[in-house]
């Protein structure tokens, strides 16, 4: 599983994602602390206006697939969406839980649960990528 990781697609996902975190961060925090969106919806608008960028960045740079469009974005937001739900349904229990005996506000850990969040979604989505969108 290691020598999974270290192969160039691995290195472009890497460069590739932290552009798509940069903007998903900045817009998922923007939403939720100066538009008051919640949780869910803050998260979930980011992610959608990332994974355009992220389609055709990862499809042409990380994984060079000549995958059609129609077939890979159906692909990509069956993929996301699957690794999103998880990734944050498991991320927000995960930190009350871990962060329950801290000073911590309720929302100070649903900031951190974003965070976490997207570190989830991140190893989920590449391992999907991978092996089913780009193949």
């Amino acid at each position: 599983m290691i020598t999974f990781f270290k192969n160039i697609s691995f290195i472009k996902f890497i460069i590739v994602g932290i552009i798509n975190t940069a903007i998903g961060m900045a817009l998922m925090f923007f939403f939720y602390s100066v538009i008051m969106l919640g949780y869910w919806a803050s998260s979930f608008i980011a992610y959608i206006i990332a994974s355009l960028i992220s389609y055709f960045l990862n499809k042409k740079i990380t994984f060079e697939s000549n995958v059609g469009n129609k077939t890979g974005i159906i692909k990509f937001f069956l993929l996301i969406s699957v690794c999103y739900f998880l990734a944050y349904s498991i991320a927000r229990p995960f930190v009350f839980f871990t962060l329950q005996f801290t000073n911590f506000s309720a929302k100070e850990m649903e900031q951190i649960a974003l965070f976490t969040g997207m570190i989830f979604f991140s190893i989920l989505n590449y391992i999907g990528q991978k092996l089913w969108v780009f193949k």
